[in-house]
Order: structure tokens, then C-alpha cells, then sequence
């Protein structure tokens, strides 16, 4: 099976968005949410994303989101703003709406192929927490001792 047919369309818009640092971010609270619970109700995320990410929530314009459905007026405040967050990682295929059997209560789910993702984002090397190039680098020499890389040269002209 091919990625694209498991992944939506949208799936990595919000790695490219304005404000992807509050998507990574957000995306690192859910991951965390779910690594402690295996049930998590909408108004809980919603509290943890709140809490963790309230300073980057305040400085953040969602007028963009808003927009996109209509809302305009429902970006201006705190709650607003994170409801248009999660709706937009919704959206894009981070995570999904089911119901409680019984009940009309909100359970958010994440797809197997956006936990991947998200543990590969936590796993990611950031700036600050070492030298990625000297890790890259210790690879490079590891690969090549152990003969898994081979170099190749073309000549263009």
C-alpha cells in the first residue's frame, strides 16, 4: 500500500503553517495525553492543551483557522482558539472525533499512522539538545566501518 493512500491529503499542512511551532507543540501534549491514558474525552485534551500551551495559545492568531470555517468571531479568545486547534488537527487527520457508546460524550482517537509520526517528531534531535551534526556524524563513521554505505561519484560533463 502506498503512504498517500493512508494518509490524508492534509495531513502535513500543519508542519508548514504559520504557526507550526503551536502545532508541534500541541502535537507533543497529545502524544504525552496518550502515552498516560488510553481514553482521553475531548473537554480533557482540551484542558491539557490549555495548561501546557496557554502563553503560546494568548500570542497566536487564529484568524487564518477561523476563516477557513466560518468562524471568525471564535478566534479572538483563549477557548476559541483552542477549539480551532483541535479542529484542525481534525481535520488534517491528527486525530478523531468518536462517540462514547451510549452517550453523547467525545472521545478522541489518533490514527496508528499520526502516532507514528508524532514519535518521530518526539524522537526528532532538536537545536539545544546536542549536536545533531556530531551525532550525524558518528553515524556516518559507524555506517561506514561497518560497510552499509558506499560512496559513488558521477561525473556530469
Amino acid at each position: 500500500m502506498r503512504i498517500f493512500e493512508i494518509i490524508p491529503e492534509r495531513f502535513f499542512s500543519i508542519l508548514s503553517a504559520q504557526k507550526k511551532e503551536l502545532y508541534v507543540d500541541a502535537l507533543m501534549v497529545l502524544r504525552t495525553a496518550f502515552k498516560t491514558e488510553l481514553l482521553i474525552r475531548r473537554p480533557e485534551l482540551f484542558s491539557m492543551m490549555l495548561d501546557s500551551l496557554e502563553d503560546s495559545f494568548l500570542s497566536a492568531d487564529f484568524s487564518e483557522e477561523a476563516m477557513e470555517i466560518g468562524e471568525e468571531g471564535e478566534s479572538q479568545d483563549l477557548s476559541g482558539k483552542v477549539h480551532l486547534l483541535l479542529r484542525k488537527l481534525r481535520d488534517c487527520g491528527w486525530i478523531e472525533i468518536e462517540y462514547e457508546p451510549g452517550s453523547f460524550e467525545e472521545i478522541v482517537t489518533v490514527p496508528d499512522y499520526a502516532v507514528a509520526f508524532m514519535d518521530l517528531l518526539y524522537d526528532f534531535p532538536m537545536r539545544g539538545s546536542g549536536s545533531t551534526t556530531a551525532t550525524y556524524m558518528r553515524a556516518m563513521r559507524r555506517s561506514k566501518m561497518q560497510g552499509r554505505i558506499r560512496t559513488f561519484s558521477f561525473r556530469l560533463f
